[in-house]
């Protein structure tokens, strides 16, 4: 039974026993398998380690399609005559994110391009981009409980522009205006950041579009087939579940596949600039780069020592030596004012992979000097504001990597209706 279900505690709890994917010395322990259980949330989470890397797979409330996939092949594999490592190999390889992130993708620009086709309108491609990203927002705000956990639902047989102007609107509106927000008794939290708000372009978008029949109650539909998570996957980390870097593989996708202009598929990517980079690409330039400025900075040894500790190693590497890893208070303030000082520009960030890459190492690195009395949403927030930059000629981009970078202050545990935290206009 675990009340905590986040990485660091996951990553604590595979840690303290041997298993036997842990090397050699340890090949008479058990396949590191482990299975939480948190009664208040009714969440079940698997978790399988590898060489210091995790995979977690979530079963909350019931079993969804793409956990049934999953499931059944446990069910039809012969563990009983199988060796360990044949057992973890296949637990390891089935723990797979890569054809669930292809079906979720398939659909969305099946989802995308029906809306496209059915309008003939100047923009609507942006337009509808823009729609589905908040639909996705929604849904992972449902997942932290931030909205009535009635408000999605809709009627098949309602009529999909009416759906869209009564209800979907005003929801966008209570999380976006808080005088309106509060007229209003129900769930819903005010978040603000305007990534909500109606842009003159959506409003008359508006006015004259045309929804396929059924589009929300199927997109919606849809998205309950799978499960979700607003804390993203790092390389060391990986949740079998839909996280806000989907958001950004969705729009490069869409970006690389669909012409606007017209209804051939093309490679657009060489036009749009749009390639997905994998996690542990990003990861690795992250760390370098900033080690590379960090060492550029510190003549210290020691300090220089210090800060490659707290910035290369995973969780579970970490959790290993923590205990007798020691900074002083004066060594702490000095990397803390470092990270906090840092002015960080990706000239052409797409989706948002460098910047919320370096957003996550530096809060990892922030989380680790683990200071007293700090309040991880407000340096969180301060380093969205005034440390981390990204420009890109493509509207849809920026629209990503804001939902991202909001995203992942929802994160963090101070964020909650009781502290009355906004998250910020990133604009």
């Amino acid at each position: 039974f675990v009340k905590n279900l986040k990485k660091k505690t996951i990553s604590w709890i595979q840690n303290i026993t041997p298993n036997y994917e842990d090397g050699i010395i340890f090949e008479d322990s058990n396949v590191g398998i482990d299975i939480c259980f948190d009664p208040k949330t009714n969440r079940f989470l698997i978790v399988l380690s590898k060489e210091d890397n995790i995979k977690t797979f979530e079963i909350k409330d019931r079993v969804k399609p793409t956990d049934y996939k999953i499931l059944k092949l446990w069910y039809d594999f012969d563990f009983i005559n199988s060796t360990k490592k044949e057992i973890h190999d296949f637990l390891w390889d089935s723990l797979n994110l890569e054809p669930i992130n292809s079906e979720f993708y398939k659909n969305i620009k099946n989802f995308y391009i029906s809306l496209t086709d059915q309008n003939n309108i100047s923009e609507i491609e942006l337009f509808t981009a823009k729609l589905i990203g908040k639909l996705i927002f929604l849904r992972f705000l449902k997942e932290k409980n931030f909205i009535d956990q009635s408000s999605l639902k809709i009627d098949k047989d309602l009529e999909q522009k009416s759906y869209f102007d009564q209800h979907l609107r005003k929801i966008f509106r209570k999380l976006d205006d808080l005088e309106f927000n509060t007229q209003h008794n129900d769930e819903t939290v005010f978040i603000g950041s305007s990534v909500f708000e109606e842009s003159d372009l959506e409003y008359e978008i508006s006015l004259n579009i045309n929804f396929p029949e059924n589009f929300f109650y199927d997109f919606f539909t849809f998205l309950e087939k799978f499960n979700f998570t607003t804390d993203e996957s790092t390389s060391d980390y990986l949740q079998i579940a839909i996280d806000p870097e989907m958001l950004g593989q969705i729009f490069e996708q869409l970006l690389a596949e669909i012409n606007s202009d017209s209804e051939e598929v093309i490679d657009k990517r060489s036009e749009k600039g749009a390639f997905y980079t994998p996690r542990y690409i990003v990861d690795r330039i992250c760390t370098q780069s900033l080690i590379a400025n960090f060492e550029s900075n510190f003549d210290d040894k020691n300090i220089v020592r210090e800060f490659n500790i707290l910035a290369h190693n995973s969780e579970i590497e970490y959790l290993k030596i923590a205990d007798n890893f020691y900074i002083s208070d004066e060594n702490k303030e000095k990397i803390f004012n470092f990270l906090s000082t840092r002015l960080i520009l990706d000239p052409a960030c797409g989706s948002g992979a460098f910047p919320i890459g370096m957003l996550n190492l530096l809060m990892k690195i922030v989380k680790r000097l683990n200071i007293k009395n700090q309040n991880n949403y407000e340096i969180k927030r301060n380093l969205l504001q005034k440390s981390i930059f990204g420009v890109d000629i493509e509207p849809t981009a920026i629209e990503v990597t804001k939902l991202r970078a909001l995203l992942s202050l929802l994160v963090e545990e101070e964020f909650n209706n009781e502290n009355n935290f906004y998250l910020p206009n990133l604009e």
